[in-house]
């Protein structure tokens, strides 16, 4: 019985995982497109060039990777995905 309650609940947490990837997943392919992706790369690179170059033109670098981003993250929740 009690092996029985502990299956029901590996699949239930199973599922709800699944669920809840399976939807960001969707939510991210279809507004997330290949240079979103390239600029959440940049931002740890530009992180850790900090300390080894100069320090104007890596917060200049930091500054311009930040502003897009945060433009980026807004366009991805107040753009509407369509497919043509």
């Amino acid at each position: 019985m009690a092996d029985t309650k502990k299956r029901h609940f590996f699949r239930h947490q199973i599922y709800k995982v699944f669920h809840r990837n399976s939807a960001i997943a969707h939510f991210l392919a279809h507004r997330v497109r290949p240079a979103g992706i390239l600029l959440l790369l940049l931002v740890p690179a530009t992180w850790s060039l900090l300390p080894q170059y100069s320090v104007g033109a890596i917060f200049q670098l930091r500054a311009g990777v930040l502003a897009i981003l945060g433009i980026g993250i807004l366009w991805v929740f107040f753009r509407k995905a369509t497919l043509a």
